[in-house]
């Protein structure tokens, strides 16, 4: 899972989680990932800033590039803003909606109600949300639709006997690879 912006100006995305803002700052730019890695991994790409603007270059960008580093199926890109995130037109890229249920929100009604639409009219390849986010509420709401959870705390995932069929990723933290004998 990578955190990327794209930069309008340069015409190319930037890895970082956060916006950049020093411009005299050393960037990670999302094609020399690819160049460094090609398809021997899948790349869950969190599009930070995508908006209707920027969808159409950016999606170029990508459907460049995954031709150039022969990537096939293995780009995903995520994010919040499903109706620019419906706009992309596919081809090899596949899209993950980030469902942003289960926070605070003065009419959760309503959000349930345009997430639900916004699902009912798009074309997504699966969805995502937080693993804080996937309780027993999620789980009735959203029930089988196929699911990539973040944020999973490897101690919690070690233990669970049995993992829906609709999940189809867990993104762990660094203790499920680093101390492989926790329990």
């Amino acid at each position: 899972e990578t955190d990327v912006y794209w930069q309008e100006q340069q015409q190319c995305f930037i890895v970082t989680h956060d916006a950049p803002v020093n411009k005299k700052d050393s960037v990670l730019k999302l094609e020399e990932l690819l160049s460094r890695f090609k398809d021997s991994v899948s790349y869950w790409i969190d599009f930070k800033n995508l908006t209707n603007a920027n969808q159409e270059q950016a999606e170029q960008a990508l459907l460049q590039m995954a031709e150039q580093y022969n990537l096939g199926q293995k780009i995903f890109v995520e994010s919040g803003n499903g109706g620019a995130l419906r706009e992309f037109k596919k081809g090899t890229i596949q899209t993950l909606y980030w469902i942003q249920y289960n926070r605070s929100f003065p009419a959760k009604w309503f959000k349930l109600l345009y997430i639900k639409t916004l699902i009912a009219c798009s074309n997504f390849d699966g969805f995502t949300t937080g693993y804080s986010m996937y309780n027993e509420d999620f789980k009735q709401r959203f029930n089988g639709l196929p699911l990539y959870l973040f944020d999973a705390p490897a101690t919690i995932i070690k233990k669970e006997t049995q993992t829906p069929s609709s999940i189809k990723v867990f993104l762990v933290d660094a203790d499920y690879y680093l101390n492989p004998s926790t329990p």
